[in-house]
């Protein structure tokens, strides 16, 4: 139920360099790129601690289409090609629209 606007994806505090990990993140634990709402992105900026990525949000969730509670409950990570055992944090920034 409900629904968020999501106006940044941000990602920080690497334990270790993420140069070069390609990220997605998804509204469908399948990774299906018709539902991504950040399309594949290489985390070039992640190389020490301190560090931060800001990743463009994909249409039509960039310009005027919220992400429904009703279609998803959950964002999905999905690591496309990894870069040793680092772990990041990755923080999505929004307005609610509805509960």
């Amino acid at each position: 139920s409900g629904a968020v606007i999501v106006r940044r994806v941000t990602i920080s505090n690497p334990t270790a360099s993420s140069n070069n990990a390609y990220v997605t993140i998804t509204t469908s634990s399948d990774a299906n790129a018709s539902n991504a709402l950040v399309a594949s992105v290489a985390l070039a900026n992640i190389t020490a601690t301190g560090r931060y990525q800001d990743l463009t949000i994909a249409q039509p969730y960039l310009s005027n289409t919220a992400v429904s509670g009703a279609t998803t409950s959950a964002l999905y990570v999905n690591v496309t090609q990894g870069n040793g055992t680092a772990t990041v944090t990755v923080s999505v920034y929004g307005d609610v629209v509805s509960f």
